[in-house]
């Protein structure tokens, strides 16, 4: 069963600074490595999320030779909340956390 990220226990499930892997499959297919920064509840300054969960981090594909960091700015998100769950792109990909699979993208 996949352990999906989703607003209620996103506070609970991501430290800050620990990398996880997560992955997304409802219509791309996908694995990354994932450090987390911070989980914020949005205000009015970050248009269509006041009031959603968002998740700020760096991530990596296994191709990839240096972690991507998109900001901390309000609308610099990684992660956010849609429909119950915590998704990532514009696709609105449900994201889960991987336990047993390591892809190599640590640091």
């Amino acid at each position: 069963m996949k352990e999906y990220i989703l607003p209620g226990n996103a506070h609970q499930l991501l430290e800050e600074g620990k990398v996880y892997t997560l992955g997304y499959d409802d219509f791309n297919k996908g694995v990354f490595s994932y450090k987390h920064k911070k989980t914020i509840i949005a205000d009015s300054s970050v248009p269509h999320h006041e009031g959603n969960t968002l998740c700020f981090g760096e991530f990596k594909y296994k191709e990839d030779e240096q972690w991507q960091d998109i900001g901390d700015d309000p609308t610099d998100y990684l992660m956010y909340e849609f429909q119950g769950y915590m998704c990532r792109g514009s696709g609105a990909e449900r994201v889960y956390i991987i336990h047993d699979l390591d892809i190599g993208a640590e640091e």
